[in-house]
């Protein structure tokens, strides 16, 4: 729930949800018709609600719901580094979750541009302009997006909408991966330090806040992290694709906001640039072709 708090690092932003679990699955569905027929498949009845149970169950739950209210805080600019390199680890896990990911944190960055009020006179220069400050805003997420900057649960939940499930899966993906590594951190850091005295009815109650926090903060648990992030992107083959797929994917983006922005040269689609866009453009379907490819075979290790 900590671990969850961290990489929300916004109290509005509840990744939990109120309510029974097959009636949300089956709202899941109305959704995306799609979502689950590959696991409806391979399960019988019985097994496949033990199945939802066992991953989604932690998620739909109106204690949880209740206990991140609890926990959770206003974004807190301390926890913004920590927060987003959780969540990098978590792109690397899930294919589904990755592209829709970028793919909605791409749109929101641009439809947060209005566009220039247009007259008679000046169509094509409005047009252009909104172009333009479009790619600016677009290079300026990528380049916060890149060190580490910015706060993103909103574009994660995608508003509990069609690809929360998503959400989910990677978050399970990724603390499948990484939990034995969390856990031996904190019962070094934390719970090694509580002490069995018989004065204390409950020997947690010696741990504060201020402890825990401080802990959080630490440079050895930013470290933890981006080890991890190095090893997954590194040495496992489908962590590293979904690490290409959405450099690829950023990387089109930013093409994209310099073609329209450039509209107005008469040889901007007869430059050597113009190669390298398409080129950019095969290379994300191909890696479409060979994640879907790997993503039945290669697990998140």
């Amino acid at each position: 729930m900590i671990l969850i708090t961290i990489l929300m690092n916004n109290k509005e932003a509840n990744p939990f949800e109120k309510g029974d679990l097959n009636d949300w699955i089956q709202k899941e569905i109305s959704f995306d018709p799609q979502w689950e027929e590959n696991k409806g498949n391979e399960l019988n009845q019985n097994a496949l609600e033990q199945y939802y149970l066992e991953k989604y169950g932690f998620f739909i739950n109106e204690k949880n719901y209740d206990q991140y209210l609890s926990l959770a805080s206003e974004t807190d600019s301390r926890y913004e580094k920590i927060s987003n390199i959780i969540l990098r680890i978590m792109l690397l896990s899930d294919y589904d979750f990755t592209r829709h990911f970028i793919s909605h944190l791409i749109n929101n960055t641009i439809n947060s541009v209005q566009p220039n009020p247009i007259t008679e006179d000046s169509i094509p220069e409005a047009i252009q302009q909104t172009y333009i400050e479009r790619t600016h805003r677009t290079q300026n997420l990528i380049e916060n997006f890149i060190i580490y900057k910015g706060q993103y649960s909103m574009i994660m939940l995608d508003g509990h909408s069609a690809c929360y499930h998503e959400f989910i899966s990677a978050f399970d993906n990724f603390w499948h991966a990484v939990k034995g590594e969390y856990f031996d951190f904190f019962n070094r850091k934390i719970f090694s330090k509580i002490n069995d005295s018989t004065e204390a009815v409950n020997t947690l109650k010696i741990l504060q806040n201020k402890d825990i926090e401080e802990v959080l903060l630490s440079d050895c648990f930013l470290d933890l992290n981006e080890k991890i992030l190095n090893r997954i992107s590194h040495y496992n083959t489908f962590a590293m694709l979904l690490d290409i797929k959405a450099r690829v994917m950023l990387n089109i983006a930013l093409q994209d906001g310099y073609f329209m922005e450039n509209l107005d040269k008469k040889n901007v689609f007869n430059t050597p640039g113009l190669t390298a866009y398409k080129n950019t453009q095969k290379l994300d379907k191909e890696l479409d072709k060979l994640i879907k490819f790997l993503v039945r075979t290669v697990a998140l290790t």
